[in-house]
């Protein structure tokens, strides 16, 4: 069983790693650095930590919600 919960893990480090590191919160929103390539389960689904650039606030933000940012170039 620990198999099965560890593989998408696995995938979504490897995804995670494939995106770069500074992505933005939607089209016009602020630059967001990506901490951690490793997703953590959640309530609310695989979270990834982040820090925002222009607070330096850190949080956990949802993984389904990273892949859809662009990322900042």
């Amino acid at each position: 069983m620990n198999q099965l919960l560890r593989a998408p893990q696995v995938y979504e480090t490897d995804v995670i790693a494939s995106f770069g590191r500074w992505r933005r919160f939607g089209v016009h929103g602020p630059v967001y650095e990506i901490l951690d390539n490793t997703a953590r389960p959640s309530d609310r689904g695989p979270v990834v930590r982040v820090r925002v650039v222009q607070s330096g606030e850190e949080l956990d933000y949802r993984l389904e919600c990273l892949i859809g940012d662009p990322q900042e170039r």
